[in-house]
């Protein structure tokens, strides 16, 4: 009652599932948990906007707020990570040093997420997202394993990358587990995140079912679209998916590749041709969806130079692992361009 007045007047309601996740995080400050719960709808909202970027900055403001009111709140600590993440894998524009320093405050705040987790799961989830960005992948399954074995909503961050490599099952259990903490298909991360599950499991018929309910629950957003796009090419509605493609903005920095795809497979070679420069000499767009769209256009020599790039970049094992998730197409080119993504997968 006393949390539900506190968030009465600081303008926002705990329901059943925020009073859920406030009792499995363990935080006995309501003022920082309402500002983990802000910072939550920009985090989740965020990965589905245009300036991904921006709303994750928002949402850490919030996340801040909340580990300066109650500095043992490990999972403020732990998703103020990601917005790092996704400076890391989705902006080509930094330097390296400004990469560098990214990778060092993510590893700041992993270490924080670890050194207050109230559980023994959530400090696993902290170990399992801080060895995926590292340079030494060594036991990472181990401490996805004991992360999934007893998970809680914190996470494991990230897990999602290592699908491609035999860690199906474990996306399907993450999926799940996401879902539930938000307390069902209620954003489009969650029903990007379930999607994603389904179509690595090989149920493509039932991520299509979903991609639809997403359009009718949550609206028309190119988030949305590009779900649905991705769901119609894996069951072989090429046709559907061209339409669908044509809903989206142009210009997108990480979804943009997805509308020459369908057009490429379609047969609209020079429309194709068209969106696929445009998208691949944007210097803003994301570097794992141009090896997405570089490989199914055949440019293998182009892949292998990207991938190489890459490579070289701090935590661009990480993006490259995400290239893999992202195009579903198997082996995307030789280990032998990439030492330091080949390592990680040997370790």
């Amino acid at each position: 009652e006393i949390a539900e007045q506190v968030a009465t007047n600081l303008d926002m309601m705990l329901d059943e599932s925020a009073r859920h996740k406030m009792r499995s995080v363990g935080v006995p400050s309501v003022e920082a948990f309402v500002a983990y719960q802000k910072g939550w709808k920009f985090f989740v909202e965020g990965h589905v906007a245009k300036d991904m970027l921006a709303e994750l900055w928002r949402a850490n403001e919030y996340f801040e707020e909340a580990t300066e009111l109650y500095p043992g709140f490990g999972d403020a600590w732990y998703w103020q990570a990601d917005y790092y993440h996704h400076l890391l894998m989705d902006d080509p524009n930094r330097s390296r040093e400004e990469l560098s320093q990214a990778a060092q405050r993510n590893l700041e705040l992993l270490t924080a997420a670890a050194e207050n987790a109230p559980t023994a799961q959530q400090k696993a989830s902290s170990e399992f997202t801080r060895a995926l960005f590292s340079d030494d992948w060594t036991g990472i399954r181990t401490y996805l394993q004991r992360a999934l074995d007893a998970q809680t909503c914190t996470g494991p961050n990230w897990s999602e990358v290592l699908a491609p490599f035999g860690l199906v099952d474990q996306l399907i259990r993450r999926s799940d587990k996401f879902i539930e903490c938000e307390g069902g298909l209620r954003s489009a991360l969650a029903y990007n995140r379930r999607i994603e599950a389904l179509l690595f499991a090989g149920r493509r018929t039932e991520a299509l079912e979903i991609a639809n309910e997403a359009i009718e629950q949550i609206g028309q957003s190119d988030g949305t679209h590009a779900m649905r796009v991705w769901t119609l090419l894996a069951v072989g509605s090429v046709d559907e998916a061209v339409a669908e493609s044509a809903m989206m903005s142009r210009g997108l920095k990480r979804a943009g590749h997805w509308p020459a795809i369908a057009n490429l497979l379609a047969g609209n070679i020079e429309v194709a041709n068209e969106l696929a420069e445009d998208f691949l000499n944007d210097g803003e767009a994301k570097g794992s969806s141009k090896l997405t769209l570089l490989k199914f256009m055949g440019r293998q020599q182009e892949v292998e130079a990207m991938a190489a790039e890459i490579d070289e970049r701090p935590a661009g094992h990480v993006i490259l692992a995400g290239a893999h998730l992202d195009c579903m197409c198997g082996p995307m080119f030789d280990l032998g361009v990439t030492p330091n993504f080949k390592a990680r997968l040997q370790e």
